[in-house]
C-alpha cells in the first residue's frame, strides 16, 4: 500500500499476505466480460492489496485463472 510522509508518496511493504481466490462458475462466451470488469476495478493504494484473483470455473476440468496486479 501507499501513504505519505512529509509529502512525499511512501510504498508500504507487507511482510506476508493471505489473498483469497473466489471461485465464479461462468461460461466460455462471459469469460471477456468478467475479465474486463475485474480488470477495470480500481484499486485502493490506501487499503490495499493490490492484488486481485479470481478463480472462473468453466467446467470440471476447465478454468480460467484471472489475476490483477497495481504496478
Amino acid at each position: 500500500t501507499f501513504t505519505q510522509e512529509n509529502g512525499e508518496p511512501l510504498q508500504l511493504s507487507a511482510p506476508a499476505l493471505a489473498v483469497s481466490i473466489p471461485v465464479e462458475q461462468a461460461v466460455e462466451a462471459d469469460v471477456e466480460s468478467i475479465a474486463a470488469r475485474v480488470f477495470n476495478e480500481p484499486f485502493s493504494l490506501l487499503r490495499g492489496p493490490l492484488l486481485r484473483v479470481r478463480l472462473l470455473r468453466l467446467a470440471p476440468d476447465r478454468h480460467v485463472l484471472l489475476s490483477a496486479l497495481h504496478h
